[in-house]
């Protein structure tokens, strides 16, 4: 069988169940990517809310904070103001602050500019601190029932209050200034962040600066809280990178030093961030190699920033797993797909196979074997209905194509004769015995096998000669016996002394006779008299010839009115006659000339050819014959030949030395 002459690679069934596979595997592999795409992005948008809510909670509690810190402080510069400034009043005011909060007021202390207190030169500088939070140091934050404060004397020279940056920068600009946290030694003696309050004189002079010292374990429990996702990490950082707060207070801090974003590679990224401006969720970055997300909300107040990093591995832990089991499940089904697919291909296209084995040996040649019909009326059993219908027409079509081309054969041969039987009517020598003053030479090419243009020429005498142009309506057979009929009866009046009118007439009479099918010729003819160049012509509905002389523009020849012949028993037609001078060249075509028509369905046209036979006179008339012919080929281009063409050149060289000896023996 021809299925199995087939290799299964090559098989309609293995070609079909490969490309449903394949499509299907497209397809599902484009659902499951788009539907991992669409998890992981609910699960950052879930993440991203979420932190986005504690962030901003977190960033709420710690402005709260910053708020009140902010207003006690003011407070403590507004009872100092209206105070009498007796060290009574400040301590008072002092000790007042410090026991709101003693987990978020480390110390505080009011500093006068040198030699404003009360009129004196001395400085004054107090600073008083909580001895309960001090001591305690981040570890339980209970408000105590009567808080110890401590005074701490920092008035020595060595120290010198009025040049550290928490005094010189509010006296400066005269406005509250909060301070980068630091480690305060001799004073609070912890990591701390001071706002600093300028106060006044009655008359509005500067007078001092007011100070509270914030601790930042005061948001050890709230950052804490904030990372309640076991995959996440967060932390209080300054503008400039500086970590306040980790959730254990000791990854990133140490007890003396304040740990700065840039001390390492990942950290230096997230200072990156952080001076980008960015704030919301960022993804897309790396840590330790690992991409993480991260969230930033900015606290406005104090231009700090609450940062939540999650790890992306530990937060699409789940989805990777699940992603896992459906990866197999996919690889799984698939084989089972491509196998009931091949399955579901092979009993479908068997019927198609068997069908090709019979249509096999019907192409070998063997039509008497018959199609078994296919008992299913699906589109197979209707195909090899068609096929069996194929085979008999086929068998009834050889039959008789052996037999037309039998007739073919015999009519191309008899066309071959008729085709040689046509070119014997017409001269194929264009060499006239004893004149040797005119030249001729002509060109007919058939548009079919014979057609039905004519040319002729013979001497009529010694000095005549007869020469004549003719298209027969029509094409093939029919048109070549006219032509043949009307090339004899010209030649019949070879010897007759008979004008080209008179030559028309007769064998207009003739052919008008019988003439059953209608037939009619258009045909030009003329008698030149080599001896004076004298051109005697008539015309019978043909088109007129071109003129060429030396010297002068090509014109057309003005022809006399004359209808065509075959059509009126008893037609009338007239001579005209020119005289041609010594080089006048006479062109005669036929239509199949100026109606040669290219792709572009333009014809050649008379215009055409009386531009192209500008300066064709100083050419042999083989030439001017073989030009034309080639020039209306090439305008024809690729378009098929419509009509015949035919093109006869005659040229009046002038008299023969022996002329007037001729004349006076034909005078005689």
């Amino acid at each position: 069988m021809l299925f199995k002459k087939i290799k299964f690679y090559n098989s309609l069934a293995f070609r079909l169940g490969l490309t449903v596979f394949l499509s299907m595997t497209l397809i599902v592999t484009g659902i499951f990517w788009y539907q991992g795409r669409e998890i992981q992005r609910v699960a950052k948008s879930s993440v991203s809310n979420l932190v986005q809510v504690l962030n901003e909670s977190t960033a709420n509690q710690i402005t709260a904070i910053l708020t009140v810190f902010e207003n006690s402080t003011v407070s403590l510069k507004k009872s100092v103001e209206h105070s009498d400034k007796s060290l009574e009043n400040i301590y008072w005011s002092i000790q007042n602050l410090l026991t709101m909060d003693p987990n978020l007021f480390y110390g505080s202390s009011v500093s006068f500019e040198p030699g404003t207190y009360h009129g004196t030169n001395m400085s004054f500088y107090s600073y008083w601190m909580n001895d309960q939070s001090a001591t305690t140091n981040g570890g339980n934050f209970s408000m105590p029932s009567m808080p110890l404060l401590v005074e701490t004397n920092l008035n020595s020279p060595d120290y010198a209050y009025f040049s550290q940056p928490w005094y010189t920068e509010p006296a400066e600009k005269l406005t509250p200034v909060w301070s980068e946290p630091y480690y305060d030694e001799g004073g609070g003696n912890t990591l701390m962040c001071t706002y600093s309050v300028p106060f006044f004189n009655e008359d509005n002079s500067f007078a001092g600066v007011v100070t509270a010292d914030m601790g930042l374990e005061a948001f050890q429990n709230i950052i804490t809280r904030l990372s309640t996702l076991k995959e996440g990490f967060a932390a209080l950082v300054t503008d400039v990178g500086q970590v306040l707060v980790t959730p254990d207070g000791k990854n990133l801090i140490d007890d003396s030093v304040v740990t700065d974003l840039t001390d390492k590679e990942d950290l230096r990224k997230v200072q990156k961030i952080i001076d980008s401006g960015v704030v919301g969720f960022v993804d897309h970055v790396e840590l330790s190699g690992q991409p993480v997300w991260l969230y930033r909300t900015m606290i406005e107040k104090s231009g700090w920033s609450v940062l939540f990093i999650v790890s992306e591995k530990d937060m699409l832990k789940g989805l990777d797993q699940m992603q896992k089991l459906e990866f197999h499940g996919f690889i799984v089904g698939n084989i089972f797909l491509l196998l009931a697919v091949l399955w579901i291909s092979y009993n479908f296209t068997r019927p198609i196979s068997s069908l090709a084995d019979e249509t096999m040996v019907i192409a070998k040649g063997n039509l008497d074997k018959p199609i078994q019909k296919e008992k299913r009326r699906n589109e197979i059993g209707f195909l090899s209905d068609a096929i069996e219908d194929m085979r008999v027409n086929l068998k009834s079509y050889i039959t008789s194509l052996g037999e037309t081309l039998a007739a073919k054969e015999r009519i191309t041969s008899e066309l071959k004769i008729a085709t040689s039987i046509q070119k014997s009517f017409l001269p194929s020598d264009f060499e006239i015995p004893g004149l040797d003053n005119i030249d001729i030479h002509a060109v007919l090419e058939p548009a079919k096998e014979v057609g039905g243009d004519l040319y002729s020429f013979f001497r009529m005498d010694s000095h005549r000669i007869f020469f004549t142009v003719g298209d027969v309506s029509g094409k093939g057979v029919p048109a070549a016996l006219f032509m043949a009929v009307t090339l004899t009866l010209m030649k019949g009046m070879q010897r007759q002394k008979m004008s080209p009118a008179d030559i028309l007439k007769r064998v207009g009479h003739e052919l008008s006779l019988q003439n059953e099918r209608t037939l009619f010729v258009t045909v030009f003819c003329g008698i030149l008299d080599t001896d004076t160049g004298i051109l005697e012509y008539s015309n019978a509905g043909h088109l007129p010839p071109v003129w060429l002389s030396k010297g002068k523009e090509p014109r057309w020849l003005e022809l006399p009115k004359g209808i065509v012949l075959g059509v009126v028993q008893y037609p009338v037609y007239t001579n005209s006659q020119v005289q041609l001078e010594p080089g006048d060249t006479l062109i005669v075509y036929t239509d199949g000339v100026n109606e040669a028509m290219n792709e572009k369905k333009e014809l050649y046209g008379e215009d055409r050819l009386l531009n192209f036979t500008r300066g064709e006179e100083e050419k042999s008339v083989s030439e001017i014959t073989s030009d034309i012919c080639a020039s209306i080929h090439q305008h024809a281009g690729n378009e098929p030949q419509s009509d015949d063409i035919t093109i006869l050149a005659l040229r009046y060289k002038g008299q023969p030395e022996n002329a007037n000896a001729v004349l006076k023996q034909d005078e005689k």
